[in-house]
């Protein structure tokens, strides 16, 4: 059995790979230039970006690393594979709750509608964030390419 002694996709890259789609979403969501966002290329985007975390995610577990670095990497990937997953259950609820005509289900889908929104906007920014940081500070810990 052939082992690859340099692997292209490390860790390492992988997280630079993810904060760079991070720092693209956040800077093509706050510039005035709104054009490249329209239409299916801001879902590109954060395909991408979900893509990277759960890549992330996926890199992070096989490697059985242990300790804070194992922590604030998984923050990281599951933050990015979070936020496309709580947009896309916010409006499926927000949807479904308008089309209900009973007032406890209504209830409960404009329950699980917010409780995605704040997941999809406070939640998984603010795990992303801390997650990088946390990365960074104990960036000499992670295992380079075997």
């Amino acid at each position: 059995m052939h082992i690859l002694k340099n692997r292209i996709l490390t860790i390492q890259s992988l997280f630079i790979i993810l904060v760079a789609l991070g720092a693209l979403v956040v800077f093509l969501m706050f510039s005035d230039n709104m054009d490249f966002l329209a239409g299916t290329n801001i879902f590109a985007l954060w395909g991408m970006f979900t893509l990277a975390g759960v890549g992330l995610v996926v890199m992070v577990m096989r490697a059985k690393l242990t300790g804070k670095v194992k922590l604030f990497l998984l923050a990281c990937g599951c933050a990015a594979a979070g936020f496309l997953l709580g947009v896309v259950l916010h409006n499926m609820f927000y949807a479904l709750g308008t089309m209900t005509t009973s007032a406890f289900l209504g209830s409960l889908l404009g329950f699980l509608e917010g409780a995605f929104f704040i997941l999809a906007v406070i939640v998984c920014p603010l795990a992303l964030l801390v997650g990088i940081v946390g990365t960074l500070v104990l960036w000499r810990q992670i295992p380079a390419a075997k």
